[in-house]
């Protein structure tokens, strides 16, 4: 969403938020609870909205997002904008129980009385606003807000039925939309989350099914960090999951499974990087583009990475357990001589063969270089064939074998 000014953090602040406040801005409760007798922290959902509205350097028109809403694939402005909707409340047949039913209902008994539509917009996306919508619908339902956090109106359903009242906007149906995906209740295993979020735009999920699953396939989806987050917490603490630079030798002389990469380029080659420092092995990259994705400095890591065109490419070939390359060069040959387990991810079409059918052929996967989730997958197909095969060795680096 290249469009968006200006990112607006209210309420809590994130440790990872940077410090560049021309595109992100962290603002607490309390620089705008001032206003009135509100109590912090704000959990009033009505109220957040109202209080968000009054940021002084807020545009007109803005975006809302919850910390669990995660976009997909690109959306445009225009489309931000579309009143996305749940059901028609009126035609509910249960209304189930628990709290934020509760609200629910009690915001659509209030719309009702009061002589306003009655939708539910409560659909967990990006939902557009105006200070404008925000304002009028407050002045005019603040007898029935309260600063509790259940209490009173639900906050995006009460504006927008406000607006849609006093002005025209056409409605989409989330559901005939088509474009949403949700997890809820329970964990989701995980080639579960990849097929459910093919070709959809919206993600959205609760506590209980947030889970190592799920935090994968987010960490494969954006595996580098936004211009909103600090370079310093790109990379997490511990040593497996660091990205460090190739100091000799190749591979320490405690590491079990080695890995070898050697590419030219890739589009793949964050998620790929991400991928390699969660497995048992220690890999060394052999990259021209390795510069741009790289995070750290440390040494000692499981990814080593070089831009250097002097490594020894017949030493990788020879003592690597499992290649990667783009399929052409002198590396990719030696690997398909040697017999080593190769994922191939040309970038042109062009690659090498294996000069006979046999064991290589056998060894060799492909996948497309331009889809990180097709190049993770293929990478783990061709792990776990290496590991049920009995030739890899013990990781000496692993606590387990120590």
């Amino acid at each position: 969403m290249p469009w968006i000014n200006k990112v607006w953090i209210f309420g809590d602040r994130p440790s990872f938020l940077s410090t560049d406040t021309s595109i992100v801005e962290h603002v607490p409760h309390e620089y705008v609870a001032r206003v009135g007798p509100f109590r912090t922290p704000v959990t009033n959902f009505f109220l957040l909205f109202y209080l968000s509205s009054l940021i002084p350097r807020l545009s007109h028109e803005f975006l809302h997002f919850s910390d669990d809403y995660v976009i997909l694939e690109p959306l445009s402005p225009e489309d931000s904008k579309k009143a996305r909707v749940l059901e028609d409340l009126s035609k509910s047949q249960s209304r189930g129980k628990g709290l934020w039913k509760e609200s629910l209902w009690r915001t659509y008994d209030l719309l009702k009385r009061l002589g306003y539509p009655g939708w539910n917009f409560e659909t967990h996306v990006p939902t557009y606003f105006t200070k404008t919508r925000v304002l009028e619908a407050y002045c005019d339902f603040r007898d029935f807000i309260t600063q509790d956090r259940w209490y009173g109106m639900l906050g995006i359903t009460a504006i927008l039925n406000h607006a849609l009242k006093k002005e025209a906007m056409p409605l989409v149906c989330l559901a005939e939309e088509g474009r949403k995906i949700g997890f809820y209740g329970t964990p989701i295993p995980y080639d579960d989350i990849v097929e459910k979020c093919k070709n959809k735009t919206f993600l959205n999920f609760d506590d209980d099914a947030f889970d190592d699953n799920l935090l994968r396939y987010l960490n494969e989806l954006l595996p580098n960090p936004s211009k909103y987050e600090s370079s310093a917490a790109a990379v997490p603490e511990s040593d497996e999951a660091s990205l460090g630079r190739l100091k000799p030798p190749l591979w320490p002389d405690n590491a079990g499974n080695r890995i070898a990469v050697v590419l030219s380029k890739s589009p793949s080659l964050p998620a790929l990087l991400t991928q390699l420092s969660r497995l048992p092995a220690v890999s060394v990259v052999v990259c021209t583009d390795a510069d741009k994705v790289l995070q750290s400095d440390s040494g000692g890591a499981r990814v080593r990475i070089t831009t250097s065109t002097g490594v020894d490419i017949r030493q990788l070939a020879e003592r690597c357990d499992l290649a990667i390359s783009d399929g052409t060069g002198l590396f990719a040959q030696l690997v398909i001589q040697g017999q080593k387990p190769h994922l191939c991810l040309p970038t042109d079409g062009s690659m090498l063969s294996a000069p006979t059918k046999g064991a290589a052929d056998e060894l060799s996967l492909y996948a497309d270089t331009s889809d990180p989730h097709e190049v993770i997958a293929r990478l783990r197909q061709l792990w776990e064939r290496l590991m049920s095969s009995g030739k890899a060795p013990v990781d000496k680096q692993d606590p387990k074998n120590v």
